[in-house]
């Protein structure tokens, strides 16, 4: 994604059993100062990454719209139901796909977040992961020499 584009939407995954760091919450800040977007997407998980990018994103006044998986109408279907996970992070990544503008945030979790953004990259999504916070010790910036839109490592490692 080109530095003169903004993102409408920010499709948020991540772990049901990760909390967010200090760090985590840096780059969210940062993310959104990025790319400007006014909406939340995530998996509706009531716990983890997805409730509390949920409640990050409304204390800063953004939209917070969930997508919940269809737990039990995919088991009345298909006779199981943990291909519903998968069925909704496709619908999450397909309805953000052009025209509108969107990036996948990624935080440490599992099969369902790699098959996140799996689902965006195949849908042209710009997926970014959350820095290392075992990493970082002190306040993200962004890299003004390599222009990266989340800290740069190279930089990083040689301040060190």
């Amino acid at each position: 994604m080109e530095t003169s584009e903004r993102a409408y939407i920010a499709i948020v995954t991540g772990g049901r059993d990760y909390d967010l760091t200090d760090v985590d919450r840096a780059w969210l800040n940062l993310m959104w100062e990025r790319f400007g977007f006014t909406i939340v997407l995530h998996g509706d998980c009531k716990t983890g990454v997805d409730r509390q990018a949920a409640d990050w994103a409304r204390k800063l006044g953004l939209c917070d719209a969930a997508c919940p998986a269809q737990w039990e109408a995919w088991k009345q279907t298909f006779g199981r139901s943990h291909g519903a996970g998968p069925n909704r992070n496709h619908r999450m990544a397909k309805a953000c796909a052009l025209p509108m503008y969107a990036v996948c945030l990624a935080f440490p979790g599992g099969t369902g977040t790699e098959g996140m953004k799996e689902q965006c990259r195949l849908y042209g999504i710009d997926v970014f992961e959350s820095p290392d916070a075992e990493r970082v010790s002190e306040p993200l910036v962004l890299c003004l020499v390599h222009d990266e839109p989340q800290p740069c490592w190279v930089c990083y490692d040689q301040s060190k």
